[in-house]
């Protein structure tokens, strides 16, 4: 079964009036992804089912650090519904390090990446 994927990303070049790094619109395909490097975290599901999300992060080698976010369905007036939770596993990259002197990038954070994207597409077809 094919997943939605929601794929996180922020303008590395700009920085907003806080000093942290703007958010660019969410995209829902690695086709449309156009820089590597604006990507900082990829998310699959929605899962209603806990034991399915545990499934699909079981999927994945521990070194690519899946993680499963809970989250509440909407009723229909707008309000969180607790008894309907859902799942989604996601995963974060800190391709950046904090380290802005010397703007080195995190070449581990970077390779499992790559890593991540390509396990995605060959169990989410």
């Amino acid at each position: 079964m094919k997943h939605q994927i929601r794929i996180f990303r922020v303008d590395y070049n700009s920085k907003n009036e806080f000093g942290g790094l703007p958010h660019l619109p969410e995209l829902s395909s690695f086709d449309q992804i156009t820089d590597i490097d604006q990507v900082i975290q990829i998310s699959l599901g929605h899962f209603n089912d806990l034991a399915e999300a545990e499934r699909w992060r079981g999927a994945f080698p521990k070194t690519y650090k899946a993680r499963l976010l809970t989250g509440y369905e909407r009723k229909g007036n707008g309000d969180i519904d607790f008894n309907r939770p859902y799942w989604e596993v996601f995963f974060s990259f800190n391709t950046f390090l904090s380290n802005e002197i010397t703007g080195e990038k995190n070449e581990s954070a970077i390779a499992r990446r790559l890593k991540v994207i390509k396990k995605i597409k060959a169990i989410n077809s």
